[in-house]
């Protein structure tokens, strides 16, 4: 095998595995500090038609996901998603409201820390869509949601910012991408 060949071989491995995160506003920058792998960082008005990732991150923002129409660019490229689609604060409230999930505009925005979580959220998912379980449940809002799709494939959703704190990013990000 020549030194081509097997320059070539290896570029394709480095580039394998695609993970990409979709942002609003400036919510990413905690996580993109956390992630030791290769990502594409990519606006949501900005979603290329081509683009197949191999885990999808759809990240928080200070919209209000009951305020915003759906976006059909995002809801194309979490189906293409080959693996997993995790979705933090807004962005698992997109996921629940794209799969037919009824959620809940608070008068008020909830910030801060409970049960050793970061909260920072207006809206929140107060039923799941038909196939999804939660994983975690606060006394008044389900925390922690997932949706199994196929073998490792599946939609995960953090009603808190898990990138915020380096134990829950490790807990439930980190073994995922």
């Amino acid at each position: 095998m020549n030194i081509e060949t097997r320059i070539s071989s290896i570029l394709q491995i480095a580039i394998l595995y695609m993970l990409v995160i979709i942002y609003f506003d400036d919510f990413y920058k905690d996580l993109i500090r956390r992630i030791d792998n290769k990502y594409k960082l990519v606006h949501y008005t900005q979603i290329p038609k081509t683009l197949v990732p191999d885990t999808l991150i759809i990240t928080g923002s200070k919209k209000r996901i009951l305020r915003e129409p759906l976006c059909h660019d995002l809801d194309d490229i979490i189906h293409r998603t080959k693996g997993p689609v995790i979705g933090i604060c807004f962005g698992f409230q997109y996921l629940a409201r794209l799969d037919g999930g009824i959620l809940e505009e608070n008068p008020t925005v909830f910030r801060g820390i409970r049960d050793g979580h970061h909260y920072n959220h207006y809206d929140k998912v107060i039923s799941l869509p038909k196939g999804w379980i939660v994983v975690e449940r606060e006394s008044d809002f389900i925390s922690v949601a997932a949706k199994p799709l196929a073998f490792n494939k599946y939609w995960i959703g953090f009603q808190f910012h898990p990138e915020k704190k380096q134990t829950d990013f490790e807990k439930y990000i980190g073994s995922i991408i």
